[in-house]
């Protein structure tokens, strides 16, 4: 998996969400980049890094313009491990608890209301440990009924 980078595995995950059914084609679906997910107003001499984390992707899906949003935080890992799942929550709590998204030019002004799907892309899937780590996460942690985490094995292109 040495010679695969990462960013080999955006187009492929994309696709996968987009026609795994988490997003409908009849809804308006935005995806935001390595987008910057601010967890607190900066002060004026902190560094960005001490308020922002920077998951993979966000896809944010609306069933229709103006409607309430649906958002999958996804980290790509070549392998699935600790590392991911670790960061996966981190991301979970930044995006519930944070106050916008940031990729560029677009914002998106986080609710705190929004269904929450957290998603760890992988090209080295082994059912295995982890599975249970994951299981026992979902049901141990109050993941307040609106959010979830999946982990889906991918392949580079």
């Amino acid at each position: 998996l040495s010679h695969i980078e990462e960013s080999e595995l955006v187009d492929p995950i994309k696709e996968k969400i987009e026609s795994s059914g988490f997003c409908p084609d009849d809804g308006v679906t935005t995806w935001y980049e390595e987008p910057d997910v601010f967890v607190r107003d900066r002060k004026r001499d902190e560094a960005p890094a001490n308020v922002t984390e920077r998951p993979d992707l966000i896809c944010e899906w609306k069933s229709q313009p103006g409607a309430e949003s649906t958002l999958y935080v996804v980290e790509l890992k070549k392998r699935f491990g600790k590392k991911g799942i670790g960061q996966i929550l981190t991301y979970y709590w930044a995006v519930r608890n944070g106050t916008k998204i940031v990729n560029g030019d677009r914002e998106y002004s986080i609710t705190g209301d929004e269904p929450l799907i957290m998603i760890i892309g992988t090209m080295e899937y082994k059912s295995s440990y982890y599975d249970e780590v994951v299981n026992w996460i979902q049901e141990s942690i109050e993941l307040e009924g609106i959010a979830g985490i999946e982990v889906i094995p991918i392949q580079p292109d």
